[in-house]
């Protein structure tokens, strides 16, 4: 983590009325919590305005419980509104260089994930936390615009509560977070057309939603 991190961005963000927001940054493990004060003042402003954090875990493979924790990662146990994302596989195992351990809340997919390269350099694929924190950052937007959720705390026990059990932990289920709150249903959700994306070329896809367990009330 660099000395001058970007907290005036998370601070105006959550001045200007964000609803989530995605932390793909850490320090290593072992890191005193009062050498990143500066990171803790604007994390705690946007937990106490009601924002969604997604964190990133870090990519050291270790267990980040106490005595080697990460941040802003660690800030899930101080604040209900932050939500530490590690990073899963296509085979729903924990990816081998995600961190792990009591502070992380969920797994998301983040094993060669199609990215945006830096520099100009268009697309490629990418390994990391920091690619599984925006997958689950998307997630609660999508939660968050179901209306079925107010914000912070409570779209992160949302995800956390719908996740699938693997034999690695938790990985985030969009499809049941959003059938499954209040409704007592869930849906399987089929994007058609993903064969035919290519990078920095238009593409169609299309969404198919369909009730596997109809829900109680609409959603």
């Amino acid at each position: 983590l660099p000395m001058s991190p970007p907290t005036a961005p998370l601070d105006t963000a959550t001045g200007t009325g964000a609803d989530v927001g995605n932390l793909s940054l850490g320090t290593g493990p072992g890191v005193p919590r009062s050498a990143v004060s500066f990171l803790e003042g604007p994390v705690a402003r946007a937990d106490a305005a009601g924002v969604l954090l997604a964190v990133a875990a870090g990519n050291n493979g270790v267990d980040i419980s106490p005595d080697a924790t990460v941040w802003p990662a660690g800030y899930s146990r101080i604040y209900a509104g932050v939500l530490s994302v590690g990073a899963s596989t296509n085979a729903d195992t924990r990816a081998s260089f995600s961190n792990h351990g009591g502070p992380v809340n969920l797994y998301a997919p983040g094993l060669q994930i199609m990215s945006a390269l830096a520099d100009g350099y268009g697309y490629g694929y990418l390994s990391g936390t920091s690619m599984a924190t925006p997958v689950t950052a998307g997630a609660a937007a999508v939660l968050l615009s179901s209306g079925q959720v107010p914000g912070g705390a409570a779209v992160r026990t949302a995800l956390v509560g719908s996740a699938d059990l693997t034999g690695s932990g938790l990985r985030l289920n969009l499809a049941r977070a959003v059938g499954a709150r209040g409704t007592g249903g869930s849906f399987d959700l089929t994007l058609g057309g993903l064969a035919a994306v290519r990078p920095d070329a238009p593409a169609t896809l299309s969404a198919t939603v369909t009730a596997v367990d109809p829900p109680d009330a609409p959603v």
